[in-house]
């Protein structure tokens, strides 16, 4: 298309916020990848919004690329849009609160549901296959399914949690989904797309908020340098682009192909860019320096995201009690430990000016780690045994073979020779007589009597 032939007005603002919108999804979808790719209610949120992107695209191409390849950017568009729709019926299961209850259902919707939902709409994508009904009952029924679960197990936990953004985007996400359906009201398609869109960016900003309240942390430093350096590095490279695009005033398949690829490279550039530099290190340094140079990235994170100001001795026991077991899940990952609040523990700072060390983020957290395992050993009956099995000793083992030992009872494969004979008889306990399930309350009761250590030391 020639921008000779005076493109609409109305089409170039359409243009000009589906790539906007597209910006937006995909960077918050990379945003919550990049965030913490452990937890799998991020994981379904980010690829979400990426599918939401990626269908948005083929929307676009689709209204300027020849006929030839009209059919095949349809066809895509008409399965991609449903993709969110069905990752996050899953990612509110699994924001439930733990229970039985909630393995069930993630294990269900992870081998039932989301295989059939994933082979219905590649059908749709190779065939262009057109079921309304049909398509609700894969897609949509199972979202307002997980919705109705989370609202109600949220109401009889009395759970602290900020869901307020989720369950609010979450009905709007359904509405729109079910307009692009059956559009029983008569707005054009274009409005419903960029409404979806809108409500998938708000659902994965509840989602960033929960996971920011979950791990104590600050969100609103490290999303906007996110943001910002996304932002600014797509205007660098799109924006050649788009001059391109003007000079030559030629508005083809190609050029927008171009616009929308670099946008994706540029957003995913910046988001991943702390990974990308560790994997070059790899490459051009020694072992130690690669450590050091991570050590530096991870610090600049953790500042991001630490939140240095909130009063530990005024929090409520049970929200200290969830910061500590949230802490004890990040043991073995020290920049993740160093953005926790329990690096503010005045102790902490007694600690290091005892030992004359500088209190720097890393430095705040691999002391509060030394802590977390004195208070762990604090819990090991004094009988003179290396490993028991009795009750009494359930708490310490909860957390010491797990967190400080390392041993990862579930996992397939996990030689028993990497460990001492303790270790060995306490991972093969774990595997025979205590299921997850037992496990994840122990350790949850033993983390409440960490916290109870480490108030006392506040002087409480």
């Amino acid at each position: 298309m020639l921008l000779d032939d005076k493109m609409p007005v109305m089409d170039a603002i359409a243009l000009s916020l589906q790539i906007a919108v597209y910006f937006l999804a995909l960077w918050m979808g990379f945003y919550l990848l990049n965030r913490n790719p452990a937890k799998t209610q991020l994981n379904l949120a980010s690829w979400g919004l990426v599918a939401y992107a990626a269908a948005l695209a083929a929307n676009i191409l689709g209204s300027f690329s020849p006929e030839s390849l009209t059919t095949l950017l349809n066809n895509s568009f008409n399965a991609l849009i449903y993709v969110p729709a069905l990752l996050w019926s899953g990612c509110l299961l699994y924001l439930m609160p733990e229970d039985k209850q909630k393995d069930g259902l993630t294990r269900g919707w992870s081998f039932i549901l989301l295989p059939i939902g994933l082979v219905f709409l590649l059908t749709k994508l190779l065939t262009g296959f057109d079921a309304p009904w049909l398509t609700a009952l894969v897609v949509l029924v199972p979202l307002i399914f997980s919705f109705v679960l989370l609202a109600n197990a949220l109401r009889s936990t009395e759970s602290e949690h900020p869901f307020g953004l989720i369950v609010f985007a979450a009905i709007f996400f359904a509405l729109g989904t079910g307009l692009a359906l059956f559009p029983f009201i008569s707005i054009p398609t274009f409005w419903v797309i960029l409404a979806i869109g809108l409500d998938v960016a708000a659902l994965g900003l509840g989602i960033v908020v929960v996971d920011a309240f979950d791990e104590g942390q600050r969100l609103g430093l490290d999303m906007l340098r996110s943001f910002q350096i996304s932002f600014f590095t797509s205007l660098l490279f799109a924006g050649q682009v788009v001059l391109v695009i003007v000079l030559s005033e030629n508005l083809s398949s190609t050029l927008l192909a171009l616009l929308i690829s670099t946008i994706a490279a540029a957003v995913a550039l910046a988001v991943f860019a702390d990974p990308l530099q560790g994997l070059i290190d790899r490459l051009l340094f020694d072992p130690q320096d690669q450590e050091e140079r991570a050590q530096r990235r991870a610090m600049t994170q953790a500042e991001a995201r630490l939140d240095d100001k909130s009063n530990l001795a005024t929090l409520p026991q049970k929200e200290f009690a969830r910061l500590t077991r949230r802490a004890l899940s990040h043991f073995g990952d020290l920049p993740r430990l160093a953005s926790s609040p329990l690096t503010q523990l005045p102790i902490i700072e007694q600690r290091l000016e005892e030992k004359q060390l500088r209190a720097d983020t890393l430095q705040r957290a691999a002391e509060l780690k030394a802590l977390l395992t004195e208070s762990i050993e604090g819990l090991k009956p004094a009988d003179g045994q290396p490993f028991n099995s009795a009750d009494q000793w359930r708490h310490f083992n909860a957390l010491y073979y797990p967190y400080v030992v390392g041993i990862k009872p579930y996992r397939r494969r996990q030689p028993l020779d990497d460990f001492d004979e303790a270790s060995s008889q306490a991972l093969e306990w774990f595997r025979v007589q205590v299921p997850e399930r037992t496990l994840y309350n122990w350790q949850n009761a033993a983390a409440e009597l960490i916290a109870q250590d480490l108030r006392e030391q506040l002087g409480e």
